[in-house]
């Protein structure tokens, strides 16, 4: 696995708290997990299927007059 660099150079120290007491431990656990990992994959795949196709689906609000 890649890591994951953040530029703090404009974040506060709170910030730079918040943002290393916990969160990446778990992350990477997510990330490491055999079934995200698949998930992830698929995704990723179904995004470079769809690359250049519009994302936007028309609703109702916006097709009646």
């Amino acid at each position: 696995m890649l890591p994951v660099h953040f530029n703090t150079d404009q974040m506060g120290k709170v910030a730079k708290h918040l943002l290393g007491s916990g969160p990446l431990p778990e992350l990477q656990a997510h990330s490491e997990n055999p079934a995200n990992k698949r998930r992830f994959e698929e995704w990723q795949k179904r995004r470079e299927a769809n690359a250049g196709r519009s994302q936007t689906v028309p609703t109702a609000c916006c097709t009646e007059a």
